[in-house]
Order: C-alpha cells, then structure tokens, then sequence
C-alpha cells in the first residue's frame, strides 16, 4: 500500500558560516551571496523554493548577518540570527530555528541546484544523496533494501553520501533532534557537531531514508577555483574589495593567474591566505599583500 504523503510547511536555509576555506572572499562576503551564473545562490535557492509553493522561509545567519537583511522585503522571508556561530557548529544554527521546525527542508545557502530538486511533499524523513566513486572522507551511508539509513561513518569508498547538508525533517524527527541538541546546547565538549551527528547517534530513534541524486544535481564550492570552473564568467574582483586590493597589488590582469590559494588559519578562523603568483609565494595578512619564502602557510 502506497504511503501518505506529508506537505513540506516550511524551509530553513542555514547562512550563518563564515566559509574560512572560501579566501580571500569570505573576508568580504558570505557565501550565500556570492552571484553565481547570474543570481546570487542563496536567492536561487529561495526562488526554486517558491517555485513549489513553500513560501514560508527562515533564513539563519551569523556572520555578515546585516548583509543578508535585504532578503526580508524582497523575497518576504524570516531571519533569525545564531549569536554562537563563532563558537558552536551548524547544529546551533539548526537549534536557533526550533519554533520553525516541523515538516521542514533543511538546506545550506552556499549550495547550487542545478536544477530545481527541492520537493514540496515527502514519504518519509530523508537527506539528499550522491554515490561516490573512489574513496571519500564524507558521511558515507549504509542503507536497507528501502534506502533507510541503518548506519553512517566518516570515510569510505563506493558509497551514497549525504551530500551538501539537504534534507527533508518530519515532525516527529525535528522534535526529537532538538530535544537531543537542547541537552548538548551548553556542553563544551558539543560545541563543534553538525545537526547531522544528532541523527547519527540516535539512529533508531529517528529513521531517516535518502533521496538519490546524480552528482552533477547539487554543487558546492570549498574553493574558489572551483567555483571559477563551474561559472567561467564569475569574476571576483567585482565582488570582493579584498581580491581587488590583491590583484592591484600584484600588478596582476587576471584573478585566475593566482593559483593554489589557501587560508592562514588561527585555530579555525582564516586571518589571511596565501597563493602563488607567477611562480611565487605570496600572502595576505594584516591588510597587507607581501612575497614570501617557502610554503610556510600551506
């Protein structure tokens, strides 16, 4: 017998990242914002949403938070600040949205649907999933006969993976994730768990399934060089003062001839970065672009 299908009611899109490996862009910007092929992800993301009638939107922001105030009047969603997101991971960002979750959408603001995959109804609780070919360090998923989640671990290879943070919560689910993430809110030894890992350790208590999707359905950018090869036309000097000020004081005529770019790091918060520029090292720290020896940041 075909299962009832549950209406999706709302959606919640988390932005409150700082996206440290996203340098130097993610000292001016989020990366929610960034205008990839023409539209900012984030506003892709709200746009194929409406397109299935889920118009009740929560949006959670933390850093560049005032940035993505003018998603209220323009697209009519909700905000709703993480005042922790320095200091906690994503499950805080998820826990911040508690009065909205019910049948929700979870979804990340820096993710590009290619095409539109969202659903506005469900069978069962589920996340997005890709298969892997070769080996992966991401949540690898071992699964029943009906694509229920009967096991996860980090590492693997040839396996479906949840993939970019999109899932679809039933009420039951989201009432017991944010019981589960109320006990570990104010614990230090929490603070740096995803929402997912909720889920993980209480996997009899909240059956979740996949839905399969080809890799090619969802991007997500962890550099900017790859977001450069996906959209050839993105240009980040338009975009990010700091990649601006970068290129001047290099002389440089094209942002792409800065190669291998990486975060200098101070615990988990980029500071600067490095890259090479015509067979050079070079960085950015402290507001200064200068050469350097070696491949001491990297």
């Amino acid at each position: 017998r075909k299962q009832l299908m549950t209406k999706v009611k709302n959606a919640v899109i988390l932005a409150a990242g700082y996206s440290s490996r996203f340098v130097p862009l993610c000292f001016d910007i989020p990366k929610g914002l960034l205008i990839v092929k023409g539209e900012t992800l984030i506003e892709r993301q709200i746009r194929q949403l409406k397109e299935l009638d889920i118009n009740d939107i929560c949006i959670v922001t933390g850093a560049y938070a005032e940035q993505f105030s003018f998603l209220e009047k323009k697209h009519h969603v909700r905000l709703i600040f993480n005042s922790d997101y320095k200091t906690k991971n994503n499950f805080a960002s998820l826990y911040v949205a508690k009065e909205f979750l019910s049948d929700t959408l979870v979804t990340s603001s820096d993710l590009f649907f290619t095409e539109n995959i969202f659903q506005n109804e469900f069978e069962n609780p589920y996340y997005a999933s890709v298969y892997i070919n070769g080996v992966t360090n991401q949540r690898c998923l071992t699964l029943d006969e009906n694509d229920k989640i009967i096991a996860t671990k980090y590492n693997g290879s040839d396996m479906w993976i949840t993939f970019g943070g999109h899932a679809v919560l039933s009420a039951d689910i989201s009432d017991k994730l944010l019981h589960y993430m109320s006990l570990a809110y104010s614990q230090p030894e929490c603070a740096n768990k995803y929402w997912v890992d909720f889920q993980d350790e209480h996997l009899s208590e909240m059956p979740m399934y996949i839905k399969r999707l080809k890799q090619t359905d969802i991007v997500e950018f962890n550099t900017l060089k790859a977001l450069q090869d996906f959209d050839t036309s993105f240009c980040a000097v338009k975009q990010s003062p700091t990649m601006q000020y970068i290129v001047n004081a290099l002389g440089a005529k094209n942002e792409r001839d800065l190669t291998n770019i990486l975060p200098i790091k101070t615990g988990n918060t980029a500071i600067g970065c490095c890259w090479r520029y015509k067979d050079e090292q070079y960085e950015y720290l402290n507001g200064i672009v200068k050469k350097i020896k070696g491949d001491s940041h990297v």
